[in-house]
């Protein structure tokens, strides 16, 4: 994650920054890109690169996380909307993130960080202890029709439909990367779906209702 220093930067130095690693990632996977690239874009020295970000899979990971702290706040916002239901939240929000992803600005940014995903070409990265989050929710305002949830699993909810959304990208993404016909509503009846088994279960049907 940036340093210090790095937030510390008038806006402008660090939207400078940002931009130039989003047009490098946007041309070649993180694996591939280089900071030479990235430092002469923005207009700084190498030196100060490193003042900022211990290396480009730590600046990659940084904006990822920007777009992902963005989408929470607008799930934040459905749900006060769908009176603290999760599941219609998370409905809402992922059309919002496909039209993120697929804005001309981003979306071979987004290609390929998948694509890298895909080929298992990111680095791996030291996990970092992080600070407990608040719930998002309270257990009176989520009352689902067989479970009502307590304060310490709705942190857990919350990762598992954000793991589920960047599943939903993915799909997008490779679907649009192999041509196929209509990959964006492809990928919003799939989302669907997956989105049903999480707030319905999944029942294995024999071959009659007996």
């Amino acid at each position: 994650m940036p340093t210090q220093t790095f937030l510390n930067l008038p806006q402008e130095k660090r939207r400078r920054l940002i931009d130039a690693a989003i047009q490098e990632f946007s041309r070649v996977p993180v694996s591939d890109a280089t900071i030479s690239h990235i430092i002469k874009q923005a207009g700084i020295p190498r030196g100060s690169f490193y003042q900022y970000f211990e290396d480009k899979f730590d600046l990659h990971h940084y904006i990822i996380n920007q777009f992902r702290t963005s989408w929470i706040n607008q799930w934040h916002k459905f749900q006060t909307e769908s009176q603290g239901n999760p599941f219609a939240a998370i409905r809402q929000l992922f059309p919002v993130i496909l039209d993120d992803i697929t804005s001309p600005q981003y979306y071979r940014f987004w290609q390929n960080t998948f694509i890298a995903f895909r080929d298992h070409q990111m680095q791996p990265r030291k996990k970092k202890k992080r600070p407990a989050k608040k719930p998002v929710l309270t257990t009176q305002n989520v009352a689902l029709d067989r479970l009502t949830l307590t304060a310490d699993q709705l942190p857990l909810l919350q990762q598992e439909l954000f793991a589920t959304i960047f599943f939903g990208i993915r799909l997008y993404i490779m679907a649009s990367y192999r041509g196929e016909e209509d990959p964006r509503q492809q990928a919003l009846d799939q989302f669907d779906t997956l989105i049903s088994w999480l707030e319905n279960g999944v029942v294995k049907r024999g071959d009659s209702d007996d």
